[in-house]
């Protein structure tokens, strides 16, 4: 695993100077491109030392659960790691990969959130985390008692994750995080040179879009 780079340094940094000052309900912003899957991997051992506390990343695709679940164990060595989604199941993981599809599902979803005790939890990881207020997405974390205001709120820390804090809807994410504990953008990234400069094209046809 390459090391993290100054800007996920920071950012990891940050999330654990919040935490120590009593945060617990955080949201990072960054744009596609920050490595944010290698900040929250590295987060479970810094966060969750005991081996008795697990933790949750959630994810809404196939394909990112694979990525994390990848990540996480580069970052965690000897440390159980499982998916839970579809046909697969998580079992006694201390890190669990969750597909919010899959226990946000009608079928069976809460009887596959009945096999995880909230209180065995010391981490929540919400990935792409402006999604999760939509009450699909946002039942699952109930379970686990991190949706603030809720009858006995979870002690354990919920970081959320995304590049997009602002939904169409207007719909804040108040009611999962309490602050913005770092924030990068697209400019600061091009400037610092750990990503590509946007280049524009306009290209002539002879379409008559009338």
């Amino acid at each position: 695993m390459t090391p993290l780079r100054p800007h996920q340094i920071e950012c990891v940094s940050d999330i654990l100077r919040h935490y120590c000052a009593g945060a617990n309900r955080q949201l990072v912003v960054a744009p596609v491109g920050f490595g944010k899957t290698r900040c929250f991997a590295a987060l479970p051992h810094l966060i969750c030392p005991n081996p008795d506390s697990r933790t949750t990343v959630w994810v809404h695709r196939d394909e990112l659960a694979e990525q994390a679940a990848n990540a996480l164990a580069a970052c965690n060595p000897g440390v159980s790691i499982g998916i839970e989604k579809a046909d697969r199941e998580a079992g006694d993981a201390r890190i669990v990969v969750c597909s919010v599809q899959t226990l946000a599902g009608k079928v069976n979803g809460a009887k596959r959130l009945a096999k995880f005790n909230p209180d065995h939890f010391g981490l929540h990881v919400i990935d792409e985390a402006h999604r999760y207020v939509a009450p699909n997405f946002r039942k699952p974390l109930e379970h686990f008692r991190i949706v603030k205001g809720k009858t006995n709120d979870s002690s354990a820390c919920a970081i959320g994750f995304t590049a997009t804090p602002h939904r169409h809807d207007a719909i804040g994410l108040e009611a999962l995080f309490d602050k913005i504990s770092y924030s990068n953008n697209l400019a600061a990234m091009i400037k610092s040179g750990w990503l590509a400069p946007v280049v524009a094209h306009r290209i002539s046809t002879q379409i008559d879009l009338s």
